[in-house]
């Protein structure tokens, strides 16, 4: 291969590597946005699906509640995967914490390694090793809520409502259990939650009620809060702020942190959600296909950051509630992890929120090999190794190629040299004689590179598939290595894959390059070194074993005898 065509991409290799790791590509916008002045005054566009009305039966007539402002009180929702808190000042979700799922994990050196300590000015933050994950909202939001009420055309029912429960707790071993919260409107009409959660599932049902009992037609708007997602788990390193994603015509689809600087409509959505590296938030309505929604920002402070993080809001156009009339509405909600099998329960497309980038192609096959190897390895390190070796296997015919033209390169190097010191003067002579030399040995000049280069996706899509496998989250592999998400703070496995790649390097013939040429050929171990300082511990581990066996590779090729090159 010609030196330079060799050492351009070689660099834009590592420019790719770099480029995708801390700018994520931003996905086309193939959405009809409706933008407005501001975001206190934008009006949405409300759903055009017609409300679901009825009259009540005598047995399905609204309880009155006695006048007044309830007590507050708190009611407990235990399952098996969740604890819940919700109260009845608004009836909001205050709380849903996974049982699953530490905030951080056992090793607080875990989060960073000394060299990022060295050029960071963060205080070191204390935490409670018990703490559990957090679904609802960041500490800092004031609305933080997924809130499950809607809001009302006349602004007497725009205030804050006070509710009376069903039940006091709920303790979920078997069967789904209901929580029925109902409250009565300063309109006189009465509003009634009814919130079914399942033991051993994300999956929560809302269905809300509003009855007419007066003697006079009500005019209603409906509008769903569904507030602003997860809490920012910032012993994450690598883990994305909240952001909005969303399905729409079989594509998902991202909102970032500055697409919220004003009210952002949505139409024709199969879901929408509230979505991090590791946990997600979706709605959907139940008899709707398609539906509109608007997503709002609500500053917020995230590692030490100010951005917005988005709310989700949905509404349906103004209508007119007879008296003795009843309005439905009911929604689906999943609130968990990033489980594949878990989040098909809401929607088989959900797992499209593992956004796994470019080579999602490649990535989803690796990363459901990668749960495949598990239960053999019962150690995800040792399952990541297997990984490495069935994926080296697959590549080896690359591999082999490669390896035989940079031989036969590296063969050519003596009569190269001359070549370009005999037509020094003459760029185009030089060149032709070298095409005829290559010509004459039967030598690809991009046989060397081209293998190497078919390899980088592979690499992009393995680095999308295990940075949001929450499998991998706070997992130990061996000895000093205790979560495979976070970096290596001893920095040993970034250094051993310097090495390897140092000795990889001189175990491979170079084609002929000039002194400056070859300098940064021999420092690009050091700067890949650099390059996976920050990088997640099991990415590291594969591309070190991986190294590891491209030597053995290497040293068993360079035994092999080749033909003689032609001068």
């Amino acid at each position: 291969m010609d030196r330079n065509l060799l050492t351009a991409l070689l660099l834009s290799a590592l420019v790719i590597f770099g480029y995708y790791a801390l700018f994520p590509p931003a996905e086309e916008a193939l959405v009809k946005e409706k933008v407005e002045a501001s975001a206190d005054s934008a009006q949405p566009e409300p759903s055009q699906t017609t409300a679901s009305l009825e009259a009540p039966t005598a047995a399905a007539s609204p309880m009155v509640l006695p006048a007044g402002r309830p007590e507050t009180k708190e009611i407990l929702v235990d399952t098996p995967l969740y604890k819940a808190v919700l109260s009845t000042d608004g009836g909001q979700l205050k709380s849903l914490q996974l049982k699953k799922y530490r905030y951080a994990g056992p090793d607080q050196k875990s989060h960073h390694n000394w060299i990022y300590a060295l050029f960071s000015d963060s205080p070191e933050v204390h935490y409670d090793p018990d703490r559990l994950v957090e679904m609802v909202g960041h500490p800092t939001i004031t609305n933080r809520v997924w809130e499950m009420r809607p809001f009302l055309a006349d602004k007497p029912d725009n205030q804050q409502q006070f509710f009376q429960a069903s039940r006091d707790n709920l303790e979920l071993i078997t069967e789904p259990e209901t929580l029925t919260l109902t409250a009565v409107l300063p309109s006189g009409m009465v509003l009634e939650k009814r919130i079914t959660f399942r033991p051993n599932s994300y999956l929560i049902d809302v269905e809300y009620r509003l009855d007419n009992p007066t003697g006079a037609v009500q005019s209603v708007k409906p509008i769903f809060n569904f507030g602003a997602g997860a809490e920012p788990v910032e012993f994450d390193k690598m883990s994305h702020p909240p952001r909005a994603g969303y399905y729409l015509e079989g594509s998902f689809l991202n909102l970032e942190d500055d697409d919220f600087e004003k009210v952002q409509v949505v139409e024709k959505l199969s879901w929408a959600s509230v979505t991090d590296t590791y946990f997600v938030s979706a709605m959907r309505p139940k008899e709707e296909k398609n539906f509109s929604l608007a997503f709002y920002g609500i500053s917020a402070k995230v590692q030490g950051n100010d951005l917005l993080v988005p709310r989700m809001e949905y509404q349906e156009a103004s209508f007119e509630l007879e008296p003795g009339q009843r309005y439905k509405k009911a929604f689906t909600l999943y609130m968990g992890p990033k489980v594949q099998e878990e989040m098909e329960h809401f929607d088989m497309s959900l797992p499209a929120t593992l956004d796994l980038g470019w080579f999602d192609f490649i990535a989803y096959p690796m990363l459901a090999l990668l749960r495949m190897l598990y239960p053999l390895a019962h150690n995800w390190g040792v399952a990541i190794i297997l990984l490495t070796f069935i994926v080296r296997i697959l590549l080896f015919p690359l591999a082999y190629k490669g390896m035989r033209s940079m031989r036969r390169m590296g063969q050519l190097n003596p009569r190269m040299k001359v070549l370009r010191e005999k037509y020094k003067n003459d760029k185009e002579k030089m060149n032709q004689e070298i095409m005829e030399l290559y010509k004459k040995n039967k030598i690809n000049p991009l046989g060397g590179c081209l293998p190497l280069l078919l390899q980088v996706p592979v690499f992009i899509a393995l680095y999308s598939a295990l940075m949001p496998a929450i499998e991998l989250r706070h997992q130990a592999f061996a000895f000093w290595m205790g979560n495979l998400s976070a970096s290596d703070y001893t920095l040993i496995l970034p250094v051993l894959m310097g090495i390897s790649m140092f000795i990889q390097q001189h175990l491979t013939p170079q084609p002929a390059m000039d002194p400056t040429q070859a300098k940064v050929m021999k420092f690009m171990p050091l700067m890949l070194v650099f390059f996976f300082l920050d990088m997640p511990s099991g990415l590291v581990l594969y591309w070190v074993v991986s190294n590891i066996l491209t030597l053995f590779q290497q040293m068993i090729f360079n035994r092999v005898k080749e033909a003689e090159i032609q001068h």
